[in-house]
């Protein structure tokens, strides 16, 4: 549920040079992508969690027989249970709403995870204008400038990719309404869909970037001390 390409998250996945005995922690982890990646890729266990019960069921089926745990639950109730520095990998990507929104979601999420993680990976929606502030409610480039010089390497998705990826998001809820009808969630995916494409925000969509952020945790920071 972002606008990153599979090449672009597996860079910085392979930044973050996980091993085999190291786990991956995936807050609003949806389907499992992330986490089932890791899995597949670098052969290390993962623990993928999100509030909705059917993604976990659909995380649960297209991780069966790897090491991947699927939780359903609150983000951040989740995170109080995992014990400091326990993590190879800590992930809020694309749901740092789960921390708050504006700038705080980004150092809140930081916070929380680089204790727990050697390698913390970030990324959301920032504004390039006054117009994305304010109407998507998203942090500033600016006010995310501190976080980027703390990243050992990031990613940064133009208004043309965000809008492409937003386009594509809503053609596809489309086609699953009308593949089912009567889906309990149709009068909210119509609204969103419909706000999406308001004409009035049509020069904020202008204005967004995705930022991915790849930031040494508590354990790694040691280690290049």
């Amino acid at each position: 549920m972002n606008a990153l390409a599979e090449h672009e998250l597996t860079a910085m996945l392979d930044a973050a040079a996980l091993t085999t005995d190291e786990r991956v922690l995936d807050l609003g982890g949806g389907r499992a992508d992330l986490t089932r990646l890791c899995a597949t890729r670098y052969g290390c266990a993962g623990t993928s969690v999100d509030r909705s019960p059917a993604a976990c069921e659909s995380a649960r089926e297209r991780c069966a027989g790897l090491a991947i745990d699927v939780v359903c639950r609150d983000a951040r109730a989740h995170l109080e249970d995992v014990a400091p520095a326990s993590l190879g990998l800590g992930v809020a990507l694309g749901a740092l709403h789960a921390f708050g929104s504006g700038p705080s979601s980004w150092a809140m999420a930081i916070d929380a995870l680089a204790p727990r993680a050697r390698f913390v990976l970030v990324g959301d929606l920032v504004a390039l204008g006054a117009s994305a502030a304010t109407e998507m409610d998203v942090a500033t480039m600016e006010q995310v400038a501190p976080f980027l010089t703390r990243a050992k390497c990031r990613i940064e998705l133009g208004p043309d990719r965000v809008l492409a990826y937003e386009r594509a998001w809503c053609v596809a809820i489309e086609r699953f309404l009308e593949a089912h009808p009567r889906d309990p969630r149709e009068s909210w995916a119509r609204e969103r869909i419909a706000w999406s494409r308001t004409p009035a925000i049509a020069h904020a969509w202008e204005q967004l970037a995705f930022v991915t952020l790849l930031i040494p945790g508590a354990t790694q920071r040691a280690k290049n001390a």
